[in-house]
């Protein structure tokens, strides 16, 4: 490209000249006022609540969650206690929640009885039952009043018996052990766990078994007995033998305690 090519023309030389002589628009003083006023409007913070004001707006809402904690407490608050209503050689019995004595109440924990040894317990005029010698179970403790009405006894080894009179107790009962579950309905019951195996008994009432190493479920009929074996979960029903019917007739017929 030679010196001549890079020359301005005479009409371009003007242009420029005519360009650097104009000034920038400023804009009028009136026109600067109106735009702080609107800046300083825009991005002014809003007023905050007063401290008063945000006490009042929670307070509902604290009253309200004060209330439904009360009442859950309240619901969950057993109506009725475990009675110790009768012990045979209470010197071999041993409570997790202490050593039991005839007509005192015990809260829920494993009750342990040794040769010779039984008690039998009562929860208001829901259920009666009684531990065998030579058992372990887990007592439940008394279910709530409106919730965590759900009670599980756990026998670990042992047999236990139980009634409520004929009627449903008001409240699921589950009979378990490490082999399966009995969910009861208003029944006179048994459940023993030997070295070899689990078995329930229904004398009255219903009883819905859940096998826990098949997942199989059986219903049973009042009058049988069900076997669940511990080595590969089988099962053999079969008719009550004369001494589970004796001991089942002698829990009915002494029912839990009545209101008269």
């Amino acid at each position: 490209m030679d010196d001549r090519e890079l020359q301005l023309t005479r009409e371009e030389r003007q242009a420029l000249e005519a360009l650097s002589a104009l000034q920038p628009a400023r804009p009028s003083d009136a026109a600067r006022a109106r735009a702080r006023a609107a800046f300083l409007q825009e991005a002014a913070a809003p007023e905050l609540p007063r401290r008063a004001s945000v006490v009042a707006m929670w307070l509902p809402l604290a009253a309200a969650a004060a209330i439904l904690v009360m009442l859950f407490l309240y619901g969950t608050r057993p109506e009725d206690q475990w009675q110790v209503s009768a012990l045979v050689a209470p010197a071999g019995i041993e409570a997790e929640a202490g050593v039991p004595e005839t007509g005192t109440g015990i809260a829920g924990g494993v009750i342990e009885t040794g040769p010779g040894s039984e008690i039998e317990l009562v929860l208001g005029t829901s259920l009666r039952v009684r531990i065998i010698e030579n058992s372990r179970v887990r007592l439940p403790d008394a279910p709530g009043r409106w919730f965590e009405r759900d009670i599980e006894f756990f026998v670990e080894a042992g047999e236990i018996y139980g009634t409520s009179g004929g009627h449903s107790p008001g409240f699921p009962v589950t009979l378990a052990t490490p082999e399966a579950e009995a969910l009861l309905t208003g029944t006179t019951f048994a459940a023993f766990r030997t070295e070899s195996h689990t078995c329930f008994c229904l004398f009255e009432g219903g009883m819905e078994i859940s096998i826990l190493a098949t997942g199989e479920t059986e219903s049973l009929e009042v009058g049988k007995r069900i076997f669940v074996f511990r080595e590969d979960g089988g099962i053999e029903v079969a008719p009550l033998d004369g001494r589970e019917t004796m001991k089942l007739q002698m829990m009915q017929d002494a029912g839990p305690p009545t209101d008269d």
